[in-house]
């Protein structure tokens, strides 16, 4: 599975593994990042990424 997150400077990345709170808090600014979509390929994530540009 890949997990795509919006970071609280709002990029977007991949995950592996899903994330838990404390792994998507931000050490900086205390925001947390955001699960954003599940997806079963990394073709898929990178489609769904890329549709944000």
């Amino acid at each position: 599975m890949f997990y795509v997150y919006e970071s609280c400077l709002g990029n977007l990345y991949t995950s592996t593994e899903e994330l838990d709170y404390e792994d998507l808090r931000c050490n900086r600014c205390g925001d947390s990042d955001r699960f954003l979509e599940e997806f079963e390929t990394e073709h898929e994530a990178e489609k769904y990424i890329s549709s944000f540009k």
